[in-house]
């Protein structure tokens, strides 16, 4: 996983950006993560800024996970893009403009986290 590029997380809790860091790191990836959407377009769009996927939580504040979703759709449509919630995917209806995502409901297992990362970069 090391010649991958790193995972930007964007989630506002504390301590479940901890426990996303933890996951990914165990799994050998290299991680940037934010509490912010905004924060996440910043780090997005610094020179030299590359990045081999975007996790988001959903419910964020100021701009939500799916806003940034279709922000991530017209200014980088390459990156893949994992959303998480504790509510069920159909409590997003602006993610139907989002071509390319995966839905992760809240609570899952790391296995389920690892293997989604792994389906949206066709590992």
């Amino acid at each position: 996983m090391s010649s991958l590029a790193p995972v930007l997380v964007v989630d506002d809790e504390r301590l479940s950006r901890q426990l996303l860091i933890r996951v990914l790191q165990r799994a050998s990836y290299e991680v940037v993560a934010v509490e912010s959407a905004e924060l996440a377009l910043e780090e997005l769009g610094a020179p030299g800024a590359c990045f081999s996927l975007v996790i988001t939580d959903m419910l964020l504040p100021g701009m939500t996970g799916a806003k940034l979703g279709q922000h991530l759709a017209a200014q980088f449509p390459e990156l893949p893009l994992v959303c998480i919630s504790g509510l069920g995917a159909a409590q997003f209806p602006e993610l139907q403009q989002v071509p390319a995502f995966l839905f992760l409901q809240k609570p899952f297992t790391p296995t389920q986290l690892t293997d989604a990362i792994a389906r949206q970069l066709g590992v």
